[in-house]
């Protein structure tokens, strides 16, 4: 994109260390010292930018509104789109790799899960992977889905 190309052309007192670009020219910048510049990312993106400090790495999709954004401290934040969902496979079948048995276990697509507080933290609960770690070893195909424990999810309220 054309301001960004003039952000990283003009702006001498720091090199960047970090560029994300996303679909429709939306991109995200992160120079050495810190500072941040974006635009046509997602709002709750944008919002998360402005309200957090500390950003490590922010991955733009370039074909929808998906983000993920990592914090320094581990953190991190996440939107994708309803075509993630379906492309991970909400029934065993529908996904790569082993099968599981169905018996007794709900399968839910990602964006089906919510949860009881507004960030999550570095690791899963158990403090031995890093949820990092796990989606890059998966990502990889380095790990297997089969290879994770089942996670308990509560249904509240509906």
């Amino acid at each position: 994109p054309k301001r960004a190309e003039q952000l990283i052309n003009t702006r001498s007192c720091a090199a960047v260390e970090w560029m994300a670009l996303g679909t429709d020219g939306s991109y995200f910048l992160l120079f050495g010292d810190g500072a941040c510049y974006w635009a046509g990312l997602h709002p709750t993106l944008s919002a998360l930018i402005k309200k957090e400090t500390g950003i490590h790495r922010v991955f733009l999709s370039a074909q929808d509104w998906s983000y993920f954004l990592q914090l320094k401290d581990g953190r991190a934040f996440w939107e994708v789109s309803k075509d993630f969902d379906s492309q991970m496979g909400i029934e065993p079948q529908g996904a790569p790799g082993k099968k599981r048995k169905a018996s007794g276990y709900l399968y839910l697509a990602p964006s089906q899960i919510m949860f009881s507080h507004h960030e999550i933290g570095p690791v899963f609960s158990s403090g031995k992977y890093s949820i990092k770690d796990t989606f890059l070893s998966l990502h990889s195909r380095d790990l297997d889905p089969e290879d994770l424990p089942l996670m308990d999810v509560v249904q509240h309220q509906g």
